[in-house]
Order: structure tokens, then C-alpha cells, then sequence
């Protein structure tokens, strides 16, 4: 996001905002891995999440497929057994930093996590599935990633007053 943040600085000063407004006593949920934000919380109280067996919260076992299943392993040892329809690992991801605060807080059962994360679709988005033709009616069937014959991507483009470089490129995933 150089386009918006085009200094380090730039970047870490929201971050940094949003850390100051936390209490003291306040915990902070952050993804693992990032010197930066390693640095802008030190002395707090902080919970780390990732992919890959971590101190944390982490999804293991990770079996990508139609449906995404993975082990949600905690910092007490629990393996909560997790599946969804998101595609991509950076969902995966998501969903352990959400499951992370909500079990950290109390907000939720290891059980109400189990039956709840199958059911969320995401937001609206380049990588949502688009079925055609035969399927049962409720989004559900074999994905499989359509062409890009670059059409999609000019299409984004133009979307961005046809500047180059400036749209996201839409993947479409069609249902035989």
C-alpha cells in the first residue's frame, strides 16, 4: 500500500494509534511474524496468531480443499478441529486471529467455534465462488479456478479510471 503509506512510518502510525487507544490492562491479538508490530507492542499484553505450529494460537494440519480443514491449536494445548469454504491460506489466517479474541475473551465455547466458522461466507469479494450450471442451489460444488483471459483484470482497471496497475485482478471459480 505504498500508494497510501509511503514511508515505514506512514505505515506503523495508525498501528500505533490503535495500540495507544487499548488499556493497560487491555489484551492485544496480533498476527506473529511481523518485527514491527513485534517492536510497537512491547511491554503490553499481547496474543499471537498464525499459520504453522507457534507459541499462540495456530492453524496445523492444514488440508486445503473445497473445504479448508485445520487443526486450531491454543496456548493451553486445546486442538479445536476447524473447516471452511474460504479459499486461501490468508483466510485460514482470519479466521484463527477471530478465534484467537473470541476465546481469549471468553465470548465463545471451543463448540460454538466448531459450528460457527463452517457457516461464515466472508464478505462479498475477487474470490468468492461463482457457480454455473449444475450445483445444488446454495453455493455448493466442485470449484475449480475459471481462465483469465485478462478481460477481468482491464475490466478492474477501468473500475480505477483505467490506470494501470491500480484494480485487483477478480478470479472467478465456477461450478461444473
Amino acid at each position: 500500500h505504498v500508494n497510501m503509506f509511503p514511508t515505514m512510518a506512514d505505515y506503523e502510525a495508525p498501528f500505533a494509534e490503535l495500540i495507544a487507544l487499548t488499556p493497560a490492562d487491555g489484551v492485544l491479538v496480533c498476527a506473529r511474524g511481523h518485527a514491527p508490530l513485534e517492536r510497537l507492542t512491547a511491554g503490553r499484553r499481547v496474543v499471537w496468531y498464525g499459520v504453522g505450529d507457534a507459541p499462540g494460537y495456530s492453524a496445523v494440519d492444514i488440508a486445503v480443499g473445497e473445504v479448508t480443514r485445520f487443526t486450531l491449536t491454543t496456548p493451553t494445548g486445546a486442538r479445536i478441529p476447524l473447516e471452511t469454504q474460504l479459499l486461501g491460506l490468508h483466510n485460514v489466517e482470519n479466521i484463527v486471529g477471530a478465534a484467537a479474541l473470541l476465546l481469549e475473551r471468553g465470548w465463545i465455547t471451543p463448540a460454538q467455534l466448531v459450528a460457527a466458522v463452517p457457516t461464515h461466507r466472508g464478505v462479498a469479494r475477487r474470490l468468492d465462488g461463482r457457480h454455473v450450471g449444475r450445483g445444488d442451489g446454495q453455493g455448493r460444488g466442485p470449484l475449480r479456478a475459471a481462465p483469465d483471459d485478462g478481460a477481468i483484470g482491464q475490466r478492474t482497471s477501468a473500475q480505477h479510471g483505467g490506470r494501470p496497475g491500480q484494480g485487483e485482478t477478480q478470479h472467478a471459480h465456477i461450478c461444473d
